[in-house]
């Protein structure tokens, strides 16, 4: 019997696990380190313990960034993937990674992707968005098989959340009270704000647009709207222009979505689309875009 924490983890026959692999259009950082370290020390406790495991790791090898990435660069956009998981496969063989059982390319599963997407916008569980497929919401405790009691003690972790807007609403009322602090408290401000109206906690999200407005931020009845007239001017979204922003300041991806409270990958997405907008190449370019 293994345990995680406290709590057993009976395991009965084989093991399968699922490891969300790399898109190959950089070089590997420490970040994708701890995950495939992480992932194969798992393995390794489970094999020790006599369970024999199958692992599946993807490769998303169909992707704006790596398009852009390779056309920077003047390869195709496989040939340039290849190049990439090249070195990834040679950095986890130096961390002594074992291989996995499994390794699927997105590029050989298109049409599955396709045809998976066009059901669930036909069954109405998806809907479609600027050439991308999102799940609704609606419906997802009824999907899940999910009771109203577990349900809303899901929710109930979602205070840690609400923990996050309260820190970033406390700096930026901190950084109010300090010389030149005034863009650094915008910053935050407009994260919490973020965090609040995801949440619905309309009366935290209130005292924190009351605050931005303080600072001459426009903020309308949804999300906040400042820097929206910038953001038309070089004909960016207002989440792009924020995330393009960080980017001039020289933030690398982690450190842009744990700012905006994004994923890295959509961090990525949005990066490509700015790129493209801007007729940029590069993270410099976009500083320098910003700045005409």
């Amino acid at each position: 019997m293994l345990t995680i924490g406290t709590t057993p983890l009976p395991v009965v026959g084989r093991a399968r696990m699922y490891v969300c692999g790399i898109t190959p259009y950089d070089t590997t950082h420490l970040g994708h380190a701890r995950t495939f370290v992480w992932a194969d020390v798992a393995v390794r406790v489970l094999r020790h313990a006599g369970v024999p495991v199958e692992v599946c790791r993807n490769v998303t090898d169909v992707d704006d960034v790596l398009t852009s990435a390779a056309r920077r660069a003047g390869s195709p956009y496989d040939s340039f993937a290849a190049v990439q998981q090249f070195y990834f496969d040679r950095d986890m063989a130096a961390l002594h990674v074992h291989p996995v059982t499994y390794e699927p390319r997105a590029h050989t599963y298109v049409p599955q992707v396709v045809a998976l997407a066009r059901a669930l916008l036909e069954l109405g569980h998806a809907y479609e968005r600027e050439g991308a497929v999102y799940f609704r919401g609606a419906g997802v405790r009824e999907r899940a098989g999910l009771g109203a009691e577990e349900a809303a003690r899901l929710l109930a972790a979602g205070e840690r959340r609400l923990d996050a807007g309260r820190a970033l609403l406390t700096a930026g009322l901190a950084h109010l009270g300090v010389p030149g602090g005034r863009s650094r408290a915008r910053e935050n401000l407009r994260a919490a704000a973020e965090v609040f109206d995801s949440c619905g906690a309309r009366a935290l999200k209130a005292r924190t647009e009351r605050e931005l407005r303080r600072l001459g931020v426009r903020v309308g009845g949804g999300a906040t709207t400042a820097a929206g007239g910038e953001a038309a001017r070089f004909g960016l979204s207002p989440r792009q222009l924020e995330v393009a922003l960080l980017v001039a300041e020289g933030l690398t991806n982690q450190q842009v979505a744990q700012r905006l409270f994004l994923s890295v990958r959509t961090v990525e997405t949005h990066l490509s689309r700015i790129f493209a907008k801007l007729e940029v190449t590069s993270r410099v370019g976009v500083a320098t875009a910003l700045t005409r």
